[in-house]
């Protein structure tokens, strides 16, 4: 029994828009691991409302990513 292979076209267009959503994640990575640095340092008292937004923002999109257990 043999099953037949249908290649997965993808453009180069989607290629590059999935380079550039992996980019943003790892800058976003970087960025909110610099603020918990400074939260771990210094408290939430510490945090600018930016930094704190960032972190909302970050969680609800790291959470949307991840399957429930």
């Amino acid at each position: 029994m043999f099953l037949k292979y249908k290649p997965k076209f993808v453009s180069k267009a989607d290629k590059t828009q999935t380079k550039k959503s992996k980019i943003n994640r790892t800058l976003l990575q970087r960025r909110v691991d610099e603020i918990l640095d400074k939260l771990a340092q210094d408290g939430w008292d510490g945090l600018t409302d930016s930094e704190k937004n960032i972190l909302h923002s970050a969680s609800k999109k790291f959470t949307e990513r991840q399957p429930p257990n």
